[in-house]
């Protein structure tokens, strides 16, 4: 499962949470992963924060096959919110962070990769 940690302030921009709630959807479809907005984090299953300034970068972490993969807005700083989670980050040759849903794009299509031969869901 794959969900964006929705901050008031996206829903207060005329032109933003629509198209981000469309391209995340299209993106998780692409994977077969359900998606959802969300207030807070989910609790009982494996959670897993996506944050340009994550602990653990991509090429070493392990996917939990229960996971749910939090995102925020960039700056949002969601393992500062959340330590108790591991985090995520996508090292680029840039110092410009990715947008979300490109981001989600490259957690799940790794995930696809690492977790071949295993279960999935």
């Amino acid at each position: 499962m794959v969900v964006a940690f929705r901050e008031k302030s996206w829903f207060e921009f005329s032109c933003g949470w629509h198209t981000d709630y469309a391209l995340y959807q299209q993106t998780c479809a692409a994977y077969g992963q359900p998606f959802e907005f969300i207030e807070e984090v989910p609790k009982g299953r494996s959670i897993v924060i996506v944050d340009e300034k994550g602990d653990i970068p991509l090429e070493e972490f392990e996917h939990p096959e229960d996971a749910v993969y939090v995102f925020g807005r960039t700056g949002m700083d969601l393992k500062l919110l959340y330590p108790e989670y591991p985090s995520v980050r996508i090292d680029t040759p840039y110092s410009s962070p990715l947008f979300g849903c490109v981001a989600c794009g490259i957690i799940l299509e790794d995930r696809k990769r690492k977790m071949n031969g295993r279960k999935c869901n």
